[in-house]
């Protein structure tokens, strides 16, 4: 059972650099133009992206199942610490629904972009991100601040 999580690893990481390697090899399907410089399209950048989402997907997966069970045991054993934990849960998913709700959902000017995936939901879900990332890094602030003021006082 120990020897899986290696098989998964090895097999994964050959794969990886398999498909790195035709990537790079490939060769070539065309060319874009970008501004004033043509930038040459690799044959199988598809691969390579849907590798990665691939890859991501896993990560994503296994994380949360491996969280829900350490969860599920953590809450079964001890209740009070089980709900801590779904606390934090709850308070990353407020902070992420606050974000969410202060993105813009117009149109984001892109220039040389004709698609929609830069208005509506998209562009909402881009402004979560960025605020979500600005709240985590005031928190990650005063959280050490508030820490080394508790620890002087302490003393």
């Amino acid at each position: 059972m120990k020897s899986i999580p290696k098989i998964s690893l090895l097999v994964l990481g050959l794969l990886s650099i398999l498909i790195g390697i035709i990537f790079y090899a490939g060769g070539y399907s065309g060319s874009i133009q970008s501004g004033t410089k043509t930038i040459d399209v690799p044959t199988y950048t598809n691969v390579l992206i849907f590798w990665a989402y691939i890859l991501i997907g896993l990560s994503i997966a296994i994380t949360l199942i491996l969280v829900g069970v350490k969860f599920f045991k953590k809450f079964a054993s001890d209740v009070k610490s089980g709900l801590k934990s779904l606390a934090t849960i709850a308070l990353l998913a407020a902070i992420f629904l606050v974000t969410f709700l202060f993105g813009s959902a117009e149109k984001i000017e892109i220039i040389g972009y004709k698609g929609t995936d830069n208005e509506g939901f998209w562009a909402q879900f881009s402004d979560m991100c960025m605020y979500s990332i600005y709240t985590f890094i005031i928190g990650t602030f005063v959280t050490i601040i508030a820490v080394n003021v508790y620890k002087q006082i302490k003393k």
